[in-house]
């Protein structure tokens, strides 16, 4: 009859391997972690991220920054900001918006990112914003360059857009223009008087509501707007090239980088203020299609 063989011993893992691996598998998971974190916060221009940190609390949200205390940053008409842009390519306007919106929501640390418009505009469009725009309180003027071809010529339209937003008082900073009002008037008779002073004023939807519609009803298509560094700030948040017509058309989406009055004409003016909610995963521009442009409430 045959032998029984004998199964060789099995060889014992040393003592310390249990303790290597769970070693090793916590520093994967700890590197892993650090990865993710660092790109999610080197890059809150992308929704997802923004989102994640908006639920820890560190979503980043432009600063309510007078027109003195705007940051530094170069200034141009229609003729340059065509030149500037007309000519990058997609991957160089795909990184380009990226690095303007991830400016905007930290900041706005890279000065050198910073490029302020001006000039003359007629507006083509106005449109209230909603839930779905980047700023979900306020409205949108879209408008066409004007420039004289020469210095005998009247002014004529040059393929420059830009689709300005206004983001006006919601709760929040309605409530916010209401107490620094009452704390301006109470230092009147006290000096000394705080924010502690002034009780937290009572906002509705209605007053919102009613203050978006009489500052979204003072500029209406065919109506001249005239864009300045000082005391416009409106800077360039979103470069896209529109390729419909002969001419390249490069539009411009700004948005102010300092809040306070804004001055229609001589007459008519509106506030300004800080948005406290941002949706960067919002389509820009604004207005994508001749539909979007004339939706209810557009004039």
């Amino acid at each position: 009859m045959p032998r029984d063989k004998k199964e060789p011993p099995r060889k014992r893992r040393p003592a310390y391997y249990w303790w290597l691996l769970a070693n090793i598998v916590a520093a994967c998971v700890a590197v892993a972690s650090w990865v993710v974190c660092t790109s999610i916060f080197l890059h809150p221009e992308v929704p997802r991220n923004y989102e994640i940190m908006r639920k820890l609390g560190q979503a980043g949200l432009p600063q309510p920054l007078t027109e003195m205390q705007a940051p530094p940053g170069e200034a141009g008409d229609p003729r340059a900001l065509y030149h500037r842009y007309a000519n990058l390519p997609k991957v160089g306007l795909d990184r380009l918006n990226a690095a303007l919106m991830r400016n905007y929501l930290t900041k706005l640390r890279s000065k050198a990112l910073i490029q302020y418009v001006e000039g003359n505009y007629q507006v083509e469009a106005v449109r209230r914003l909603t839930d779905k725009d980047l700023f979900p309180q306020g409205f949108v003027v879209r408008a066409r360059a004007m420039l004289p071809p020469d210095e005998y010529s009247q002014p004529a339209p040059w393929p420059v857009i830009i689709e300005y937003l206004f983001p006006t008082p919601d709760k929040l900073g309605m409530a916010g223009l209401k107490k620094a009002a009452a704390l301006e008037e109470l230092k009147k008779t006290n000096p000394k008087a705080t924010d502690k002073d002034v009780p937290e004023p009572v906002v509705t939807d209605a007053e919102v509501e009613a203050y978006t519609k009489e500052a979204f009803a003072s500029i209406a298509a065919g109506d001249q707007l005239k864009v300045a560094k000082f005391p416009n700030c409106a800077m360039v948040l979103h470069v896209a090239r529109l390729e419909g017509e002969d001419t390249p058309v490069v539009c411009l989406t700004v948005t102010p980088a300092a809040f306070g009055e804004y001055s229609v004409g001589s007459e008519k003016s509106f506030r300004l203020t800080a948005p406290t909610e941002l949706h960067p995963g919002a389509p820009l521009p604004s207005f994508l299609s001749e539909a979007n442009a004339h939706p209810p409430g557009a004039h």
